[in-house]
């Protein structure tokens, strides 16, 4: 399968306090994302492959496919929203999309969660979003998000909607942000 966002793959090395960081994590997960973990790895949704707790740039995500350049974030009481702005516009300047669901729908559906994310895999793929501006040093105007951040309301019944607003089905919790 080829790369989502070829060239761009130098912008989202990481450094070397975001790895040990991921390093960590793996060994302190939750039951949610070792239950989410146990459904994604091996190729099992989509025949995409997923990493887990893997550094991009100074940040650490939840689950990250490569080829659809997705992030997967389950999101818990202890989620520092202002770090988490900031790691999604960062995520976003770099073609990145990210999907939010919570613990708890996690805990409650996990099979819900997973075809949220198989729609937002089909989403990334059939329509991908073009490579990211050129750094700022490169004749660019500074970086915009460039992608919607596909976000899983927490109170949404596991969150079992579809990837956008007005795309004719899926749960009306489900909305882009």
């Amino acid at each position: 399968m080829a790369h989502y966002f070829g060239k761009r793959d130098a912008d989202l090395r990481s450094n070397a306090t975001a790895r040990a960081r991921a390093t960590g994590l793996r060994r302190e997960t939750t039951p949610p994302e070792d239950a989410l973990w146990s459904r994604l790895r091996r190729k099992q949704v989509g025949g995409f492959r997923f990493r887990r707790q893997h550094a991009l740039g100074e940040f650490v995500a939840d689950f990250y496919c490569h080829d659809a350049a997705l992030v997967i974030e389950v999101d818990s009481s202890y989620h520092d929203r202002d770090h988490d702005e900031q790691r999604d516009l960062w995520m976003s300047q770099h073609g990145i999309a990210v999907v939010r669901v919570s613990a708890g729908d996690v805990a409650a559906d996990v099979d819900a969660v997973l075809r949220t994310i198989q729609r937002a895999l089909q989403e990334r793929i059939e329509h991908p979003h073009p490579s990211p501006p050129p750094h700022a040093g490169e004749g660019a105007k500074p970086p915009t998000p460039v992608d919607a951040e596909i976000r899983a309301e927490p109170s949404s019944p596991a969150c079992g909607g579809g990837v956008a607003e007005g795309d004719g089905g899926g749960d009306p919790n489900m909305h882009i942000t």
